[in-house]
């Protein structure tokens, strides 16, 4: 699993077709997650934004850090008994909205500079034009 963005949409609740298609793993996985996991964390919270962050983590500790699903569930007992957020560990989520912001701002900052840039290379020719009378 590729460690970085993971689009969220920005809903307050998502159908199980939607957690599954987002987080990439199958309803009958969820379903023995639901079983194994802490009901505060998939249960509880299965079709929920908050939820969908748990599944995305869980699966992280399962298949990127190859946890069993002893100690992954272990893991998970010992960040709620500890108040941590389950999300803490770099993994980072962000909704959609958030990761479009980013991507908007980091392209108008590249559009300044392009344009800036673009205003240098046509003063120096303005520049090249005066002082060899070129018309």
């Amino acid at each position: 699993m590729d460690k970085g963005f993971v689009n969220i949409p920005d809903k307050e609740f998502f159908g199980i077709d939607e957690v599954c298609s987002i987080t990439g793993v199958k309803q009958y996985i969820l379903r023995f997650w639901e079983k194994e996991f802490p009901k505060e964390v998939v249960s509880e919270n299965l079709c929920t934004k908050k939820g969908i962050q748990n599944i995305l983590y869980i699966k992280k500790l399962l298949f990127d850090e190859k946890m069993t699903m002893d100690e992954a569930v272990e893991h998970v007992r010992l960040n709620l008994q500890t108040d941590e957020d389950l999300n803490c560990s770099g993994w980072q989520i962000e909704s959609v909205q958030e990761e479009e912001d980013d991507c908007y701002s980091e392209m108008f900052e590249n559009l300044r500079f392009a344009r800036k840039k673009l205003g240098d290379v046509v003063c120096f020719v303005e520049h090249l034009k005066d002082s060899h009378h070129w018309h």
